[in-house]
């Protein structure tokens, strides 16, 4: 069986970018994505991610994580706006 090379929104790739400053996104993955994630692979509910720093032209992150439903994509998109709010409000 070919794995699809296309997938429609919350089919099985959460995609997720994250406007910030360099400092910024260190602390977000190291504080916030990377506790997230492994939360939620040790649950079961994700099978991988990866991250990609871009500029184009501001700088943010790209996270995807390959969820094993739709259900789990949306209740990690909920936690992760919870903890990063605080930050977003800080400045």
């Amino acid at each position: 069986m070919t794995e699809a090379r296309s997938y429609l929104p919350f089919d099985e790739w959460l995609y997720i970018r994250i406007y910030t400053g360099h400092r910024t996104a260190d602390r977000i993955l190291s504080e916030i994505l990377y506790p997230l994630w492994d939360k939620y692979n040790k649950k079961g509910f994700s099978e991988s991610w990866f991250f990609v720093r871009y500029s184009d032209p501001d700088f943010h992150l790209r996270f995807r994580a390959k969820m094993k439903n739709k259900g789990n994509s949306f209740k990690l998109l909920d936690e992760l706006k919870q903890l990063i709010m605080p930050l977003k409000n800080a400045g």
